[in-house]
């Protein structure tokens, strides 16, 4: 005798009982396993020995900030290759949706006190010296990311030769103890080059030159500026004057850009007309068979 359809639905549910039970019993999951942060008019920060940090800035919308101290940070330009700012004070005030909860606020700044800045143009030069700026990167420089390898945060990044190659560096930020004084030293590596390359490595407005240049004085005081290049470019290499640092007051004339939020919540770019003069140190690094190393030191 064949089983009534009663009979079988019954022996299906009975079979399915305990998985339907159990099931049920299941505590209900959350729909959203990362619910949105409450909104807050405050920043989030990130702990001082936190390496680095990838965030969008008004000065450079690609920046790269460094913590080098529990009080002192650097943030580089990834598209001009420069470090724009070094500051001393809290790590950098992270805003947005996903940090503080508000889409009113994109673009992250710092609270603290400015120690220098450099000017928003290309940072290298190829070849002869620079006889102007450029405000925008030249086709084949790029960033190439960074490293912590030994507890260092290390830039890597190259830039174009007039043969079509390019040439690879290495920048490590640091922070060094000389007796009572805190120093910023910032350490290139670049690879061998057949070229002579001119790095800007300070720039000041309306200056006062010290002879010798040494250091570089501004209305806020003295600034020491040294580079220990000299004693460190590989194979003992150094320029025609028997010097790797020039301290050049350079005319201005371009136009910056710095990025803000409008009220309708929308990034907007304020562009500003540079003019005047700057006092700048630059860095000559002169052709290399081996790797050249070349460091400048700043007091903070």
């Amino acid at each position: 005798m064949k089983p009534r359809p009663l009979c079988r639905a019954l022996g299906a549910v009975l079979l399915f009982l305990p998985l339907l039970i159990a099931l049920a019993a299941e505590p209900k999951k959350d729909a959203n396993p990362f619910p949105k942060p409450a909104k807050s008019s405050a920043p989030r920060h990130d702990p001082p020995d936190m390496p680095f940090r990838c965030a969008p800035m008004s000065a450079a919308t690609r920046s790269v900030v460094i913590s080098l101290s529990t009080n002192i940070h650097v943030a580089f330009d990834t598209e001009l290759l420069r470090t724009h700012v070094a500051w001393q004070g809290e790590t950098l005030n992270l805003w947005g949706a996903a940090y503080h909860g508000g889409k009113d606020r994109f673009y992250c700044d710092f609270n603290g006190a400015v120690l220098w800045t450099n000017p928003p143009v290309f940072a290298w030069s190829v070849g002869d010296k620079p006889s102007g700026d450029s405000i925008t990167s030249p086709p084949g420089a790029r960033y190439l990311g960074l490293s912590t390898k030994d507890g260092a945060t290390t830039l890597m990044y190259e830039l174009p030769l007039p043969d079509g190659k390019t040439v690879r560096i290495h920048e490590t930020p640091r922070v060094e103890q000389v007796g009572t004084n805190s120093v910023l030293v910032r350490r290139v590596e670049i690879a061998p080059c057949i070229y002579p390359l001119w790095w800007i490595t300070h720039a000041e407005d309306l200056p006062r030159v010290q002879e010798p240049p040494q250091a570089v004085q501004t209305q806020a005081g003295e600034i020491p500026h040294k580079a220990r290049g000299s004693r460190l470019l590989a194979n003992g290499v150094r320029s025609q004057d028997n010097s790797v640092e020039s301290l050049w007051l350079v005319e201005l004339n371009y136009d910056v850009r710095t990025w803000f939020e409008s009220p309708k919540q929308d990034s907007v770019p304020n562009v500003a007309k540079i003019s005047g003069q700057q006092l700048r140190v630059y860095l000559n690094v002169p052709a290399h068979r081996d790797t050249a190393v070349a460091e400048t030191a700043e007091s903070v």
